[in-house]
């Protein structure tokens, strides 16, 4: 625990090395809308396999609640790419 005041300043750091500092914090689970959706399921991924596995769930949501929205946070950059 004494580690995170340094931990986070530095994780900015490297997203922003790598171009990737505007997805910063959704990787933290922080994630804003405009207009938050009322009936909402929403799913946080730590990898590319977990979205891709998150796929046959989604689908079958969808398919069985079409008013329900879903919405897919990643911690990684790929998985953003492939959500």
């Amino acid at each position: 625990m004494l580690l995170v005041p340094f931990a986070l300043p530095i994780g900015y750091l490297v997203a922003l090395k790598k171009g990737e500092d505007a997805d910063f914090f959704e990787r933290l689970g922080f994630v804003t809308f405009p207009t938050p959706p009322e009936k909402t399921v929403w799913f946080h991924c730590a990898s590319v396999g977990e979205v891709r596995s998150l796929k046959v769930i989604t689908d079958m949501m969808t398919a069985e609640m079409p008013d329900v929205k879903v919405i897919i946070s990643t911690t990684t950059a790929t998985g953003k790419a492939e959500a």
